[in-house]
């Protein structure tokens, strides 16, 4: 509770943030998620299940290890934490 009343620990601004990382990052996936899971399962195209499995394990390996490294040119920015999304 002494830490929400001090002047100098910003919370309200920490939990906007976080707000803003946790919505921007669901909308962007669930977007994309939508779109993709639609062309895989209803249009058929030529290399459909390479790019299906290219997908499920670049999408893995996002979730697991290269979090920041795919955007290494926006390291201490929020677009390198919201676009591997």
């Amino acid at each position: 509770i002494k830490a929400l009343n001090n002047p100098s620990f910003k919370f309200l601004l920490f939990l906007q943030n976080s707000l803003y990382y946790a919505i921007t990052a669901t909308i962007g996936t669930v977007i994309s998620c939508a779109m993709v899971a639609y062309a895989f399962a209803r249009l058929r195209w030529w290399g459909r299940d390479v790019w299906f499995v290219l997908t499920l394990y670049l999408r893995c390996w996002i979730l697991s290890k290269g979090r920041n490294r795919i955007h290494p040119h926006l390291p201490d920015r929020c677009y390198s934490i919201i676009l591997p999304f």
